[in-house]
């Protein structure tokens, strides 16, 4: 993961900030009419990435003269909130970064193609 930039201190509160959040979030009511009723939620994953300044270039590795990094983005829609998240360099596949357990039972998930994988869609049938 490239949280390496950020002290420990800074690390340990955005950290509890999240898990604020997330709890939050996630005890909120959820609204899925219609065909999505029936679900205990509908997940969508994405990524972005994002540009930074040329002066990290020596303290983040990138892909060229600037430094590159990848916001990953979990999307609840039946809480119509962002419910977690990670950032990982740029230059890592998307993939490995969506893992499918137990914990995601009677969830619809809704990925971007750079999450979609043989093992995801494997895993998603069993």
């Amino acid at each position: 993961m490239s949280y390496n930039v950020f002290d420990a201190e800074f690390l340990g509160l955005m950290e509890e900030l999240q898990a604020d959040a997330q709890t939050h979030v996630l005890a909120m009511p959820h609204s899925l009419p219609g065909s999505l009723a029936g679900r205990t939620d509908r997940r969508s994953f994405d990524s972005t990435t994002v540009k930074l300044t040329r002066a990290l270039v020596e303290t983040l590795s990138g892909t060229g003269d600037y430094t590159p990094l990848k916001v990953h983005a979990e999307m609840s829609l039946g809480t119509e909130n962002a419910v977690d998240g990670h950032i990982t360099d740029a230059r890592r596949h998307d993939g490995p970064e969506l893992t499918v357990n137990a914990f995601r039972a009677g969830t619809g998930l809704l990925v971007d193609l750079g999450y979609a994988s043989h093992d995801l869609v494997r895993r998603q049938g069993a």
